[in-house]
């Protein structure tokens, strides 16, 4: 890397023959990576900066022990200590990355060696960030009081490559201890040195996008990690030979995917991911969409895989027990994950299913929990978790029996999930606020909230929780069978002769909530065949 710069771009026709460092350098700044690399390796006795750009293309081009190889050469070579610690620090990153933390610490120790020996330089602000990240004693309010220094010391030096990734350290530690204002602005920071292209190659660029991915993580910021995707992708475009990284930038726009509601785009992207140590994030997120699409069984498989390669899935797993009417489960699994966790950034993922978890059985609890989440959304000033606590505030009061309350903040909810385009969202807060209006006797607009619920959930093929349903009035008891008013609705259009497909229609309702209900009906009445539960029904004057 050293002073390369600008491998950004395309370009189009036959490498030309017998072409020299200038003209290599040329087509590696054109986005002829292939070629660049093909020329450069012809040429012999290279310079330190060209055996770095060699290295550099190598692993955009997946390959990586060239690029160790290149670089370790080029570190040899180098006259400037300097330049030398700034290129041993590259190696000891890259290496960290792929998990090899031997080679990793001797890189490192070499560049410490030559910043004592020759005096600070850029290669200080490197070291030094590893440090942070490698030293879990020190408490965060050091850490970030240390990051500062070194960033600091990146942009004395000049270092762009390391002013961002310094950067995004600190943005990140501030982010979590509740600075999240500063943390977004130094995010913003590195991102736009890496879009605007005044990093040293596409390789910084990626690890600062990923980084920037991170800080979206703990801020649940869709805006910005839709906005810097579409950055990536544009680099994408313009250099389709980028090898590098394929398996996490893959995952990331699944992640986007997932949360968009374009699940088969999303499930096409993780299908591509081999990567070892990525295989439980794309479990995880395997499991989260088939959750939502009703496939309990394969979901909660997924999320048995994504556990066993040590991924965290008590929020899968709760969800996963709530969706399927086991709200007990569900609440002590998060009471459980709660205790053990004290940063606000990691209790967030769980308070939105913790709240709906305990509401039923302990709506002191539930509110508990709804407020702590409403206090880390607006901490954060994060839209998406706003929109979640106010749905979690309308669970809350709904249980305590104020459905007017529950109502003001469903629509609130509603608002900004629909602002945010997460229609999977969407269409459960929809679906509440049917409940809270049904419960306060206004069953128009309950109706037109559940058909709003309904039409988003058809688009995107998710199963919403069943809604509950006033207690059966007269007529409603057959036999020893007591029938929902909802499912009373049904029976009758079943013995009329409709088929679930109709019957969904004119009610408003997804076809996999008539099949339920019909299900449900055959097992209330004893019989097996809906021509039997049409019998019935004729027999009970309900035709």
């Amino acid at each position: 890397m050293g002073d390369v710069r600008a491998l950004w771009g395309v370009g189009e026709g036959p490498p030309p023959a017998d072409v020299g460092v200038a003209t290599a350098r040329s087509l590696a700044e054109d986005g002829r990576w292939r070629e660049a690399h093909t020329a450069l390796a012809a040429i012999p006795g290279l310079e330190a900066a060209d055996l770095e750009l060699r290295g550099t293309l190598a692993y955009l081009l997946g390959d990586a022990r060239s690029y160790f190889e290149d670089l370790a050469a080029a570190f040899t070579s180098y006259d400037d200590p300097a330049r030398a610690a700034r290129c041993a620090c590259w190696l000891g990153i890259m290496h960290l990355i792929r998990g090899e933390a031997g080679h990793s610490a001797g890189w490192m120790a070499s560049a410490r060696r030559l910043v004592d020996e020759h005096g600070e330089s850029a290669a200080s602000a490197y070291l030094e960030v590893m440090a942070i990240l490698g030293d879990e004693s020190a408490g965060r309010d050091q850490a970030i009081a240390i990051a500062r220094v070194v960033n600091d010391i990146a942009r004395r030096h000049g270092d762009e490559d390391a002013t961002a990734l310094t950067g995004q350290t600190l943005g990140q530690l501030l982010i979590r201890t509740g600075s999240a204002d500063e943390g977004r602005r130094l995010m913003d920071e590195a991102m736009v040195s890496a879009s605007s292209r005044q990093l040293s190659s596409p390789l910084v660029e990626i690890l600062v996008y990923l980084a920037v991915m991170a800080g979206c993580r703990l801020l649940m910021d869709l805006g910005r990690a839709r906005e810097w995707t579409t950055a990536v992708n544009r680099l994408r475009a313009r250099s389709p030979e980028l090898t590098a990284f394929a398996g996490v930038l893959a995952q990331c726009r699944a992640e986007l995917h997932q949360v968009s509601g374009e699940w088969e785009a999303a499930l096409a992207e993780l299908d591509t991911v081999t990567d070892r140590p990525l295989l439980g994030e794309v479990a995880y997120l395997r499991g989260e969409i088939l959750r939502r699409q009703g496939d309990y069984d394969d979901a909660a498989a997924a999320y048995a895989q994504a556990a066993a390669a040590g991924r965290d899935t008590a929020a899968g797993v709760a969800a996963l027990h709530l969706a399927k009417g086991e709200p007990a489960i569900a609440r002590a699994l998060t009471a459980r994950s709660l205790a053990e966790l004290t940063d606000a950034c990691d209790r967030v993922v769980l308070l939105p299913v913790a709240v709906a978890a305990a509401a039923p059985t302990s709506v002191s609890d539930a509110a508990v929990l709804a407020a702590e989440l409403e206090q880390i959304a607006n901490l954060l000033d994060s839209p998406l978790l706003q929109a979640r606590a106010h749905q979690a505030a309308g669970v809350v009061a709904l249980a305590q029996g104020d459905p007017a309350s529950a109502v003001v903040r469903f629509r609130q909810g509603c608002i900004a999930f629909g602002a945010l385009a997460v229609p999977a969202e969407l269409a459960t807060c929809h679906a509440d606020a049917a409940a809270a209006y049904r419960a306060q006797g206004d069953d128009a607009l309950a109706d037109l909230e559940l058909a709003a619920a309904v039409a988003l959930a058809d688009r995107i093929g998710l199963r919403l929780p069943e809604q509950p349903s006033p207690e059966p009035g007269p007529g409603t008891t057959i036999g020893t069978a007591r029938l929902s008013t909802r499912e009373v609705d049904v029976l009758r259009r079943v013995a009329a002769g409709a088929t679930n497909r109709e019957i969904a229609d004119e009610l408003v309702l997804s076809p996999r909530t008539v099949d339920r209900h019909v299900s449900n009906i055959l097992t209330k009445l004893g019989v097996s065949t809906r021509a039997a539960a049409a019998s019935v029904a004729t027999e009970h004057g309900l035709v």
